[in-house]
């Protein structure tokens, strides 16, 4: 039985709102019709489009770091909003009459008759509340894109973005899990940059020639700048305008910047940003639409890279459909790093999805050379199977190991550096013999082989378009941020490292402060007078010096690799400022971050890049 908190008549849901200055064709004239056969099948068609297309938009619509419920409400509002939107800019048909249908459809939702599956999809979130106005003022939109061809001020066009773009964010703010709410202009100021990138497409496609939904006048002076955007098709003057817009769009964006300390407000002006960046002089919108750079796909010189033996014959491009085994071999490798890369897994799920399925096989055949080094089988046993994994990590040919098989398709669509497991391996070897550090250079060189190498391993899955100098530079501060991180694993695991028979610290350091590593009775490290607690200090300040290095990497990098280098690494550093801090952690336990703080980290990481 439909709750009785749901039940509303029409009047609580009316759609009468009436801006002076709109042409009364607008607005709703009595209630909206049920759709005919033929309308349901147009509709249905454009609810199959609506689905398709969340992966093609210049943001990500929910974030893998988003809890469940929340991804569910972010792609059900996206649904929604891209159907209406469809309905109103490709329908076949009468577009005024189907959106009738579609109001009547919504208005259906409260009494349990909606039928559309982009409508039903939005269920839960009437059951927590979410009011009727937000979804019709987006139909009310489309309605107004029928008859209106033109803005003549300023106000007008912001009048418009009240119904076409406001009404998301008042969604969002509806959702459980969204923030607390506060007033914000950044639903109307993501529609700007949109409209400014699709004015000549818009204008010939839907519109005609004489549409254009840049403003006519300026509200300052009401003078006539663009009387028809037909008439300065990519002219100079229509770049000029566009470009006023794009600059009105990109203050609004600012000023509301507090307002997106969210996930869900990072993600919803992401593309809108990235447009405002590219045309703010309006230069690159006057001929065709602007589109993001996901970084999601190998170049075409990848594409072309001669698969490795485990795939031969198989499909190596990002954008063709993974044959069943290469895909349960990526499953594998996911589920590894899911399982067992606590800090690791965080940045990985802000990938797209073919450098996050890469990143998950490196990750995976580097965990198995790891777990080799840390096992409990005798040196001389260990040594031989690093020296198997050493081959099969730099020439997987294995077609029964996913893992193998998982990492030979990842090397044949993005130029990972299969070599650099060699270091890897070296580095386990040097925990196998149980290899002491004199001091920093030669700890510095272990680090550089079990965590610089898993650095560029990882630069060759984030793909930067870099070439001589730039490339090499990218490859120096990707060694040296895998450095950093290493240190940090050094200094959190002191304690169990002690207890395994290895001492990562050099030497001299440990002479210097007059150190000798011990356990007290009850398991935790002798702080021996303070003396160990200065000694973390002092190394943790190493460490943080080459966080502050590493991290020049992050410019190099395309908006989703720098946020998911960003998170690992910003996990690790907020660690090790923790153990800065207070020492004493690590002489009595291993010093971990707990998941609430992950998560405000890998939020930093992209609010960063945005």
């Amino acid at each position: 039985m439909r709750p009785a908190h749901l039940s509303l008549g029409s009047s609580d849901i009316g759609f009468d709102r009436k801006r002076d200055g709109q042409d009364d064709a607008v607005i709703r004239r009595g209630s909206p019709a049920e759709a005919s056969p033929e309308q349901r099948r147009v509709l249905d068609d454009l609810a199959d489009r609506a689905e398709a297309q969340a992966t093609a938009e210049n943001f990500p619509v929910a974030l893998r770091i988003l809890p469940r419920r929340a991804r569910e409400n972010l792609m059900h509002t996206y649904r929604y909003a891209r159907f209406v939107d469809d309905v109103g800019d490709a329908a076949v048909g009468d577009r005024l009459a189907l959106l009738d249908a579609v109001e009547a459809d919504v208005r259906a939702l409260w009494t349990g008759g909606a039928r559309l599956a982009p409508v039903t999809g939005l269920a839960g979130l009437v059951a927590d509340g979410l009011p009727a106005q937000p979804l019709l003022d987006l139909i009310h939109a489309n309605r107004m894109d029928q008859t209106i061809r033109g803005y003549a001020t300023f106000e007008d066009l912001l009048d418009y973005c009240q119904y076409s773009a406001a009404p998301i964010g008042q969604i969002v703010l509806h959702m459980p899990a969204a923030p607390p709410r506060r007033t914000s202009p950044t639903p109307t100021s993501c529609v700007m940059p949109c409209r400014c990138s699709s004015t000549a497409r818009t204008s010939e496609r839907t519109r005609g020639p004489d549409g254009c939904t840049c403003p006519e006048r300026t509200s300052e002076s009401r003078a006539s700048v663009v009387p028809r955007c037909a008439r300065l098709w990519r002219g100079p003057a229509l770049r000029r305008v566009i470009g006023r817009q794009v600059r009105r769009a990109w203050t609004m964006l600012e000023t509301g910047r507090r307002a997106r300390r969210s996930v869900v407000g990072l993600a919803a002006d992401r593309g809108s940003r990235l447009r405002c960046r590219r045309s703010r002089d309006g230069g690159r919108v006057a001929g065709c639409r602007l589109r993001g750079s996901r970084g999601s796909g190998p170049t075409d010189e990848a594409a072309n890279r001669a698969p490795c033996p485990a795939v031969a014959g198989r499909a190596v491009t990002a954008g063709a459909t993974l044959p069943a085994d290469i895909a349960a071999a990526y499953r594998t490798c996911e589920q590894i790093t899911g399982d067992q890369a606590r800090n690791f897994a965080w940045g990985i799920r802000l990938l797209p999805g073919t450098k996050r399925r890469a990143l998950s096989a490196v990750y995976a055949m580097a965990r198995r050379i790891d777990d080799i080094g840390d096992g409990q089988l005798s040196a001389e046993h260990k040594l031989a199977e690093l020296a198997a994994a050493r081959r099969a990590a730099t020439d997987p040919t294995d077609p029964d190991d996913p893992v193998q098989v998982a990492l030979a398709h990842a090397a044949t669509v993005l130029p990972i550096p299969l070599d650099a497991f060699d270091e890897l391996v070296d580095g386990c070897e040097m925990d196998v013999t149980h290899r002491s550090y004199r001091d920093l250079t030669e700890l510095i060189d272990y680090c550089r082989c079990v965590a610089g190498s898993i650095g560029r391993l990882s630069l060759g899955v984030f793909d930067p378009p870099l070439r001589g100098d730039d490339d090499a530079e990218a490859k120096r501060l990707a060694n040296t941020l895998g450095v950093a991180l290493q240190l940090t694993n050094i200094l959190r695991d002191i304690r169990e490292d002690l207890a395994a028979g290895r001492v990562y610290l050099p030497t001299r350091d440990l002479e210097l402060f007059g150190v000798e590593l011990r356990t007290a009775v009850d398991g935790s490290l002798d702080p021996q007078d303070g003396r160990l607690a200065e000694l973390v200090r002092f190394e943790a300040a190493r460490a943080a010096g080459r966080y502050d290095e590493g991290l020049q990497l992050l410019p190099m990098l395309d908006w989703r690799s720098a946020a998911c280098a960003g998170a690992m690494a910003g996990i690790y550093r907020e660690l090790l400022s923790r153990i800065a801090a207070d020492p004493t952690i690590v002489m009595r336990r291993r010093a971990a971050l707990p998941t609430r703080d992950k998560l405000w980290v890998a939020t930093r990481a992209m609010a960063r890049r945005g």
